[in-house]
């Protein structure tokens, strides 16, 4: 987008139309204030004046996070970075606008996701494509009795070395390979000697080219429901 030095609209681009919603036609010659929420709608015209009056650059050739106004009246995260161009009619100021919903969204879900890994009841454990174990959640360390160093790194399948009776983890492995998951029941000795019996559920994700990424493993202590 490029302004005169009144904050008037010279220029919009076809991201700037998909970006604020406004097709360029309806936006060339207003103040770029329109595409602002308030206060910072209010404040444009006054940076434009304290710039002319003393120079100062406070946001030129900055980054940095600001709110947009959409046309149907949504608030949009933007990275904005304003440079200038001087012309024989004046200057030209050029934004460079990135929209960073996707990314806010994204951030959120993220947090949302590590707030349920941090605190469900159940014990969660994330195991690369070798069938070793690179997460564990404070659930996993609290049912299972085992300490994080002792799980990090660890082949998954030696936490089951003692299962009673016994269970081949490598006709497991076949399953989620062949199904995508697995689910089944699993007689156990905490660390403590403590007898428990564990649901385990073991699920393959997949990147976005449809190959294995890592292993979810979610267990749970169903012993007082036996």
């Amino acid at each position: 987008i490029t302004i005169d030095g009144k904050g008037l609209v010279q220029s919009f681009n076809p991201a700037a139309e998909r970006i604020f919603g406004w097709p360029a036609a309806d936006i060339i010659g207003r103040n770029l204030n329109l595409l602002m929420p308030s206060p910072l709608a209010e404040q444009h015209d006054s940076y434009l004046e304290h710039y002319h009056q003393t120079g100062e650059r406070r946001i030129l050739g900055q980054g940095r996070e600001v709110l947009g106004l959409h046309r149907d009246g949504r608030h949009i995260p933007l990275r904005l970075s304003i440079g200038q161009a001087d012309t024989p009619d004046g200057p030209i100021f050029v934004g460079f606008a990135y929209d960073l919903t996707e990314r806010k969204r994204t951030e959120a879900q993220l947090r949302i996701a590590a707030s349920v890994f941090d605190h469900t009841c159940e014990g969660i454990a994330v195991i690369d494509a070798h069938h070793q174990i690179v997460e564990i959640n404070p659930a996993f360390t609290q049912l299972t009795g085992l300490l994080r160093e002792r799980c990090m790194r660890t082949p998954f399948e030696e936490l089951y070395q003692d299962a009673q009776p016994a269970i081949e983890m490598r006709a497991i492995w076949k399953a989620v390979a062949a199904h995508g998951h697995w689910q089944g029941e699993i007689q156990l000795l905490r660390a403590d000697g403590v007898q428990w019996t564990q649901r385990l559920s073991l699920t393959a994700v997949l990147n976005e080219h449809k190959r294995l990424a890592h292993y979810v493993a979610v267990v749970s202590d169903v012993s007082l429901h036996m």
